[in-house]
C-alpha cells in the first residue's frame, strides 16, 4: 500500500512464498541489493531517523570501509530505552571482530555492497548468527569503522531470535559454527587478519 501511494519512492518489494528462515532471507536481500550500501533492520526493531544519513556520510568521507556501524539502545517490548549496549563498540587496534573482547560489530551496520560481493555471501544455513557471519566476511575485505552513537533501538522481548533464553543452546551452536568458519577461512586465506 505504501509503495502504491508513493510511486516516486525508490522502494522495491520482494516477497518469498513462504518463510525460508533468517539466513536465506538475508542472503537473498544482500544478493539482490542494487545500491552502493545496504543494511538490515529486523522487523521488531527501529532505527533513528538520521541513522542511514550519518553512516553513509562516514562511508562517503572514507571510501575504505567495508562496514560502518553504530552502537545501539537496548529497549523493552514497548521500545522504552533501558540502556546502551556494552557489547557493540570500537574494535581495539590489533584485534578483529572475531578476536575482540571489548568491542564488536553489532545491530545497525551499513555494509558496502562491493565488499559484500567479494565474499561468498551470508551462509543461508544459519538460523541465527547470520549477521555475524556477514560481519566476519566483510571484515576480511576491508576495515570496519565504529560510530559511537546509538542509532538502533533493539527491542528485547519474549520472542527474540537472539535473546530467547529457551534457545540459548541453539544460538550458541550457530555462533560457534560461524566463528569456526571464520577461523578456518582466515587460517587458509587471510593470515594477516587477527584470528582466534
Amino acid at each position: 500500500d505504501y509503495i502504491e501511494a508513493h510511486p516516486n519512492a525508490k522502494i522495491l518489494l520482494y516477497q518469498n512464498g513462504c518463510s525460508f528462515g533468517c539466513g536465506k532471507a538475508k542472503r537473498k536481500c544482500a544478493d539482490i541489493a542494487r545500491g552502493k550500501y545496504f543494511a538490515f533492520l529486523d522487523p521488531d526493531d527501529v532505527i533513528a531517523l538520521d541513522a542511514v544519513e550519518k553512516l553513509v556520510g562516514i562511508h562517503e568521507k572514507c571510501d575504505g570501509y567495508s562496514i560502518v556501524y553504530s552502537t545501539h539502545y537496548l529497549c523493552d517490548e514497548k521500545l522504552k530505552v533501558k540502556s546502551v549496549s556494552t557489547w557493540a563498540g570500537k574494535i581495539p587496534e590489533g584485534d578483529s571482530n572475531l578476536t575482540s573482547k571489548t568491542g564488536h560489530v553489532s545491530a545497525f551496520a551499513l555494509c558496502k555492497k562491493s565488499c559484500y560481493d567479494q565474499t561468498t555471501g551470508i551462509n543461508p544455513e544459519y538460523v541465527v548468527a547470520e549477521d555475524q557471519d556477514m560481519y566476519f566476511k566483510l571484515e576480511e575485505t576491508a576495515p570496519v569503522c565504529f560510530y559511537n552513537e546509538p542509532l538502533y533501538y533493539y527491542r528485547k522481548h519474549d520472542h527474540n531470535m537472539s535473546y530467547d533464553d529457551d534457545k540459548e543452546a541453539r544460538n550458541a551452536y550457530w555462533l560457534m559454527r560461524c566463528k569456526e568458519a571464520a577461523y578456518l577461512r582466515r587460517k587458509q586465506l587471510f593470515p594477516n587478519i587477527p584470528n582466534i
